[in-house]
């Protein structure tokens, strides 16, 4: 669909690239972030701020797509929208309670 895609994840870089490539998700992605990457991570925004910079977008442009709080603060924190799936790791807490911009319950719901 030409949407430009980044993985930003809390995991070191190298066990992503493993997972992703098991997975046959790797070249998806035009970008990953891995939890060792950049001097921070999520809930930090400097990982999406990265990837504004990457793909020379302004927050308005993108979206987050996540799963956690992690990933609800650092997205809020870099301004960029967010929308929250209702599984995934959370530690247990519902979603809802991080107050993303929309919940979807599934990836092919938002599509």
């Amino acid at each position: 669909a030409g949407i430009r895609l980044a993985c930003v994840t809390n995991k070191p870089y190298k066990p992503a690239v493993a997972l992703l490539t098991a997975l046959d998700l790797l070249d998806d992605f035009e970008l990953l972030i891995g939890g060792d990457t950049l001097a921070h991570k999520k809930p930090h925004p400097e990982p999406l701020l990265h990837c504004l910079r990457h793909f020379g977008m302004t927050a308005q442009q993108a979206l987050m797509v996540g799963d956690s709080r992690n990933d609800v603060d650092a997205a809020k924190a870099a301004g960029i929208k967010v929308v929250a799936v209702p599984y995934g790791y959370n530690h247990g807490e519902p979603i809802e309670a991080c107050a993303p911009d929309r919940l979807v319950a599934s990836l092919a719901a938002l599509i």
